[in-house]
Formats: structure tokens, C-alpha cells, sequence
């Protein structure tokens, strides 16, 4: 079926043609979630899929071939992967902060490196 049609069907809530929307651009989906290297990041961009399948003014692509549309789906699609990546990459600065007292301190890594030596010969006698 016709990229075109199956929008129009979308946009009218057919369940059948959403699915295959998405089965349809699911590579893309794939790639593009790959490159933003966060768990929910293919959930996020199917969202904008039905976002814009929701949004997107189909008369003007009445007599657009598959290819357009779909170009123009993917473009729209790289659009949103850099923008939830920059968001990402802000929410993930806001919860990450790093100690420099602690990483400076170096007999904290020799604790525990001490610690972890008396666990491994402590297991060591035990089993021989």
C-alpha cells in the first residue's frame, strides 16, 4: 500500500496502518535510537512517529511519490533524534557531579585496593 494512503488511514486512528507505519520505518527507528545511546530511545522516537503522523498536513503530499513522503518522514525524524539528544545530554549533566576531593584523595584507592588484596588471599587459603 501507498505510504500516502497509509497516512490518511493513520490519521483516521486505523490501528493496522499505524503498525505498519512503524514496521515500515523501523530500521530508521533502530539506527537513529542507536546513535542516541540511551535506553528509551526507540520508544521515544516511535512517539514522534505517531506524533507525526498525527500532525503532518497530508494534502500536501497528494501527489508525492513513496519516496518523498518517506524522505521527508526521515528527515523530520533526524530532526527530532538531535534534538532529544541534546535534551538527553542536558538531563544527564544536571544528575552527573564528580567528587575531585575523592579522586584526588589516592589513599582512598589505596584502602581499597588493600581490601580488595585481603578478600583474594583470604579466598585463596580457604580453598586450597
Amino acid at each position: 500500500m501507498k505510504l500516502y494512503d497509509l497516512l490518511q488511514k493513520a490519521k483516521n486512528n486505523d490501528k493496522d496502518a499505524i503498525l505498519e507505519i512503524i514496521k515500515d520505518f523501523n530500521p530508521t527507528l533502530k539506527k537513529l535510537s542507536n546513535s542516541l545511546d540511551y535506553e528509551e530511545a526507540e520508544t521515544d522516537l516511535i512517539i514522534e512517529v505517531l506524533k507525526l503522523i498525527q500532525y503532518i498536513d497530508i494534502s500536501k503530499f497528494n501527489n508525492s511519490s513513496n519516496k518523498q513522503i518517506a524522505k521527508y518522514m526521515h528527515i523530520h525524524l533526524r530532526k527530532r533524534t538531535l534534538d532529544l539528544s541534546k535534551r538527553y545530554e542536558n538531563k544527564f549533566k544536571e544528575f552527573m557531579e564528580i567528587n575531585h576531593d575523592i579522586l584526588a584523595n589516592e589513599s582512598v584507592v589505596d584502602i581499597e585496593i588493600s581490601v580488595l588484596t585481603l578478600i583474594l588471599i583470604e579466598s585463596l587459603v580457604s580453598n586450597q
